[in-house]
């Protein structure tokens, strides 16, 4: 029984710890990224995947800005399926000061449905484990 505690609780640390580390990751971008600009979508790049022998797309949007008067275009790190933006759309976005080619895109949100379902998961498994290890001690 000592040995599913532990499996579980190895379970509960990964999940909490990609959590962790997706949301301290979005944080420090949104943190470094503070000038505001004006951007237009020129392109949505198709993001092939395969899972279980099926082919899979996602769509990662392409943005062109201008930055103290020069012109910049960057991708997210993030996609979707549907893409989140159509090619010709603004959005307002941010860029980092120092190296205006890094942006934050409010509206990609992936990173905070990363954090929900990874520490939801890692949350769900430690009271598992909790549960798991009251019984054991009542027996």
């Amino acid at each position: 029984m000592w040995i599913a505690i532990a499996f579980i609780l190895l379970f509960a640390a990964i999940f909490l710890s990609v959590g962790i580390i997706v949301s301290v990751s979005d944080k420090k971008t949104k943190n470094i990224c503070t000038e505001e600009v004006t951007a237009t979508v020129i392109e949505n790049k198709k993001i092939s995947s395969r899972n279980s022998g099926h082919r899979y797309y996602t769509y990662r949007p392409v943005f062109r800005y201008e930055y103290k008067g020069r012109e910049y275009i960057s991708e997210t790190s993030y996609s979707s399926s549907p893409p989140k933006f159509h090619e010709g759309d603004t959005a307002q976005i941010f860029v980092n000061p120092s190296s205006p080619q890094k942006i934050y895109v409010p509206q990609m949100n992936a990173a905070k449905i990363i954090i929900a379902v990874f520490t939801s998961i890692g949350t769900l498994a430690l009271i598992a484990a909790v549960i798991v290890f009251v019984i054991m001690h009542k027996k």
